[in-house]
């Protein structure tokens, strides 16, 4: 009992929790806490530079093709209000001619849609692009994961057995 005449209760810790801590002192438990609270602390700030460099990555990309669009549209002579005129009116001839003629809609105006029989044409050539070189390892590296350390401490004693036997 403690000193308000209450009973102590007992903890019980679940199951795996009571795995990872069995035969640990109060204060190793504490400290192992407080270690893994730090390394948390210590990756917050790599996880916010990776996140960071991914997003000025997808902005740079982005502002590119935009003003590739823009290019490309002003060599055609068109501007953004001729892209979007008349598309509610157009997408109501569309839905009108696929209620009456069903989904199999011709891919450009006045092609007459292809018969179930027929074959399909050919797929397009697509060139392959060479993937650009990976950058220099000085940038960004991934934490190690828990993965990683056993496979390296079960190799570490595989090759340990084979050097005895």
């Amino acid at each position: 009992m403690d000193t308000e005449g209450r009973e102590w209760e007992t903890c019980a810790l679940a199951p795996k929790v009571a795995r990872r801590f069995a035969g640990r002192e109060f204060d190793e438990i504490r400290d192992y806490l407080a270690l893994r609270r730090c390394e948390r602390k210590a990756a917050t700030s790599e996880i916010q530079q990776h996140n960071a460099d991914f997003n000025a990555q997808r902005d740079r990309i982005t502002t590119e093709e935009t003003k590739k669009t823009d290019e490309a549209l002003a060599k055609a002579g068109m501007i953004k209000r001729d892209l979007i005129y008349g598309i509610r009116e157009s997408r109501q001839i569309q839905k009108s001619h696929e209620r009456k003629f069903g989904q199999n809609v011709p891919s450009t105006a006045g092609e007459e849609p292809q018969s179930e029989s027929s074959t399909p044409p050919p797929a397009p050539e697509v060139a392959v692009l060479p993937l650009p070189k990976s950058p220099d390892p000085k940038g960004y590296v991934p934490l190690a994961s828990a993965t990683d350390l056993l496979r390296n401490s079960r190799e570490r004693t595989h090759d340990a057995e084979k050097k005895e036997a």
